[in-house]
């Protein structure tokens, strides 16, 4: 069982979530997934393990919920880059989006690293299509507005970007490459710029 027990309303019950969320990815963070127990989530986040079985009946569950909220973050910012860079020349769509989307995934690589091993872990293919998706939606309609290109192929052109950005973090965050943010950072918007130019029919 992947979902929730129950789904928080009141505020005192979302600030109790929010805690629980934290406190996963803290211990994710400093002992792995592997040695993840709910009794040390619930002793991280002040509250009872009792309380914590409220909101997520099992580690999985517990789980899922940390990585869909974290792709959640991910593709909300990703969704608010692209609406703020409609009308934009492409180059500036391309380093924008990618800066953005390092920064994001790279706020706090640790986390981040462990939920790669969770989303592993959990099979969560369902969870990351969904927000590909969204990210494929806001993707294309941002570029179908660039203001010194068009593109004879969006969906592939969409995909292709995504693919750009995703690839390299893939191997820092899942693969454990040791690589430098900033140059990490400075290549991608290249890479993204170079193929937006490329792919361009004008």
């Amino acid at each position: 069982m992947l979902k929730p027990r129950k789904t928080p309303v009141q505020a005192r019950s979302v600030a109790t979530v929010d805690a629980i969320m934290e406190a996963t990815i803290q211990v994710l963070g400093t002992d792995g997934i592997k040695d993840l127990t709910t009794t040390k989530v619930a002793d991280r986040a002040g509250v009872s393990v009792g309380s914590l079985y409220q909101y997520f009946p099992n580690k999985e569950s517990l789980l899922a919920g940390v990585l869909e909220r974290y792709l959640d973050g991910v593709t909300d910012t990703l969704e608010r880059t692209c609406a703020a860079l409609h009308g934009k020349p492409i180059a500036v769509m391309g380093r924008t989006l990618a800066i953005a989307y390092v920064d994001c995934k790279l706020a706090r690589p640790e986390p981040s690293r462990a939920l790669y091993a969770v989303a592993t872990e959990l099979g969560s293919a369902t969870i990351v299509r969904k927000m590909c998706r969204r990210g494929d939606i806001a993707i294309r309609a941002m570029l179908e507005t660039a203001a010194d290109a068009t593109f004879d192929d969006l969906d592939t052109v969409t995909t292709v970007l995504q693919g750009v950005m995703s690839g390299p973090l893939q191997r820092v965050l899942g693969f454990g490459s040791k690589l430098k943010v900033k140059p990490l950072r400075e290549q991608m918007a290249l890479a993204a710029v170079a193929y937006l130019e490329a792919a361009a029919s004008r």
